[in-house]
């Protein structure tokens, strides 16, 4: 019996970044101390460099950069495109290592808030100014950068179906 010859596209980070910057809910996950994951809807965003996917946590809810702080291996699953606006979006899953970055409050709020402006401007305009900055401790925020070590890729969504597989898709290293 003839063997059936593996052929996968070509995977690039373009691509992939292109399509997580996309969607408007990706599930990310991240492991307890035991080592079971831990999983909840957060928006993506393109980190500064463009060469992370990285995801916002309030300051007054942590968990989620204290379980990156303590193992960094993160997925990021973007399955659901609702809102995307991309006409055949894949499923895909970013496995990768977080940072914490939580040095700058005051820079992790401002980013936070240009960030959603740009993407979600709707979400202000019915939020009157004094009420936004009497919300100061909310819009205090820990970004988890996470730096894709692999991907899994079926595209069109299909996930049913033999998908492609990338490797160390930034060619960094880990910050």
């Amino acid at each position: 019996m003839a063997a059936i010859p593996d052929i996968q596209p070509a995977l690039h980070w373009a691509s992939i970044r292109d399509q997580a910057a996309a969607f408007i809910t990706t599930e990310y996950a991240s492991l307890d101390r035991s080592g079971a994951p831990v999983t909840w809807p957060v928006t993506p965003y393109l980190g500064a460099n463009g060469r992370s996917i990285d995801v916002a946590t309030g300051l007054t809810y942590p968990r989620k950069a204290d379980r990156a702080r303590r193992n960094p291996k993160v997925s990021l699953s973007f399955s659901q495109p609702l809102g995307s606006g991309l006409a055949e979006p894949a499923t895909f899953v970013i496995h990768g290592l977080a940072t914490v970055r939580d040095a700058d409050l005051r820079a992790n709020s401002a980013r936070y808030l240009a960030e959603v402006a740009a993407r979600l401007p709707d979400a202000f305009d019915s939020i009157p100014t004094a009420m936004l900055r009497r919300m100061a401790r909310y819009w205090a925020r820990i970004w988890i950068e996470g730096t894709p070590v692999r991907v899994l890729w079926w595209p069109g969504g299909m996930a049913g179906q033999k998908g492609s597989t990338n490797v160390n898709t930034t060619q960094t290293p880990h910050p």
